[in-house]
């Protein structure tokens, strides 16, 4: 009939805006899942540093933008951003909160005060006359990073010398905590003092799933063993040194440790050799007296054991910095 026809006619009309509807809703529902899995991908990368429970939120960062150290072999730094107040200023956080703070991967705790935390001072350029820097350690189950503490409201005058008594305990083998410090001195002579955390920075041996999930380069066991040789060189050699007396402190210790690392790699050390431990001991000494008489370490070594030089500074220099690339 008629009528019939119409509705057909309809119908048929009405299909490409019908077909085109439903095309929008699938297109809608595919975006919403992907809002979904990208926030999901988003809160898993997300860094925070927090109060008790997770609130509040101090400071914050995402995992995959860190610099990753050797393609994410060794540790990655990831840069924080303190969070902000509703009208715009950076949350105040006392010093006496370090007591009670917790630092989240993805949501979940990765380390917090509750576990073993151990402070050190060393120099830092951000350091001025009423602030300072401080190096604190976590450590939770397997779980560890290093947490740099910035420190204002602090004079000079006092974590001057808290930074002495905190090197002469590294020469006397006395463990003197820097954070420990920062709770029973800084927080109750100055209670205006504040912290801010500037990064984080993670080992890849405590985060490897989200390394393997974020896709950063993955290491083989012949360079996981590599690397875990050169942390060992720099351990033994830096314990060495402070047990043969070296009192130096900041960039000076660190340029003497660089120095018998040079040598080993230029001797050809053999790390897990066993007579290490002896060979080392001999550079450490002869490098401790090379410095007190203001020698060429590395020429020295080179001239007693009839090693050429390279011929050109840069070869030079790259050897003095461990071997490492610019």
């Amino acid at each position: 009939s008629k009528c019939v026809a119409c509705n057909v006619f309809a119908m048929s009309d009405l299909a490409p805006f019908v077909a085109a509807t439903l095309r929008d809703k699938v297109v809608q529902d595919l975006l919403e899942e992907n809002r979904k899995l990208r926030r999901k991908l988003d809160n898993l990368q997300k860094v925070e540093i927090t109060g008790p429970g997770g609130s509040p939120i101090y400071a914050s960062g995402a995992f995959q933008d860190g610099n990753w150290q050797n393609g994410g072999r060794l540790w990655g730094d990831v840069k924080l951003e303190m969070a902000t107040s509703a009208d715009g200023s950076e949350v105040v956080v006392p010093v006496s909160y370090l007591n009670n703070i917790e630092i989240r991967l993805g949501g979940v705790v990765y380390a917090s005060s509750d576990g073993e935390v151990f402070g050190f001072m060393d120099e830092s350029d951000w350091d001025g006359e009423m602030r300072k820097e401080v190096n604190c350690h976590y450590s939770s189950d397997k779980n560890n990073l290093w947490l740099p503490l910035r420190i204002r409201q602090w004079p000079q005058s006092h974590w001057s010398t808290i930074q002495e008594m905190e090197y002469a305990g590294r020469t006397t083998g006395e463990r003197f905590d820097a954070h420990d410090a920062l709770l029973e001195q800084v927080a109750v002579a100055f209670p205006d003092a504040t912290v801010s955390f500037p990064l984080a920075t993670f080992f890849s041996s405590g985060v490897q799933e989200l390394i393997k999930k974020l896709e950063i380069p993955s290491i083989s066991e012949e360079e996981k063993q590599e690397d875990e040789d050169v942390m060992r060189l720099f351990n033994v050699v830096s314990m060495m040194l402070q047990f043969r007396g070296n009192n130096e402190n900041g960039e000076a210790f660190a340029n003497s440790v660089y120095e018998i690392v040079s040598a080993v790699r230029l001797l050809g050390l053999n790390i897990s050799g066993e007579e290490f431990v002896t060979e080392v001991l001999t550079l450490v000494n002869a490098q401790m007296e090379s410095s007190q008489s203001g020698g060429d370490f590395i020429s020295q070594v080179r001239e007693t054991h009839n090693i050429q030089a390279p011929d050109n500074d840069e070869s030079s220099q790259h050897e003095q910095n461990g071997g490492e690339s610019a």
